[in-house]
């Protein structure tokens, strides 16, 4: 499951803590189990701060350790063109 919200001024992790909320109904109500969470929070796609969960689920994913990924949003999941590689 990957969860990540841009901007977090408050520092509380609602809103991964809501997508990842979100996520874990789906994943239940398919019968799926939860390996793993990626979670950036309070990264920007666009900040060009270290993402270490975008990071690590890349490496799990090249390395064939992941079978899926659940997200909130694609939006959450994918970079936009104008960020490549992620």
């Amino acid at each position: 499951m990957f969860c990540r919200i841009s901007q977090d001024h408050a520092g509380a992790g609602r809103g991964v803590a809501r997508q990842e909320a979100d996520c874990r109904a789906l994943i239940e109500l398919r019968g799926w189990d939860v390996v793993d969470v990626y979670s950036d929070n309070d990264v920007s796609a666009h900040s060009g701060s270290p993402r270490p969960a975008w990071q690590r689920r890349l490496r799990d994913i090249e390395a064939g350790t992941v079978d899926a990924i659940v997200c909130w949003h694609v939006d959450r999941l994918v970079p936009e063109p104008a960020e490549p590689g992620g």
